[in-house]
């Protein structure tokens, strides 16, 4: 899973579970990363902290 795969399953697994209290470590574990790596990918490819986006959905 390259790294635009690995975001856009997360971004999709946080539009299903939004009612659902949503953890950096559940993602990054979904997508096989590490969650420092995770929150730094995240970050870099969609441009806002990965806690900032789920608050804005």
């Amino acid at each position: 899973m390259n790294a635009w795969e690995a975001i856009q399953t997360s971004v999709d697994y946080i539009e299903i579970h939004l009612q659902e209290d949503i953890h950096a470590e559940r993602l990054a574990d979904i997508v096989s990363l590490s969650p420092f790596y995770f929150q730094r990918l995240f970050k870099r490819l969609v441009n806002k902290p990965l806690q900032e986006y789920i608050k804005l959905r």
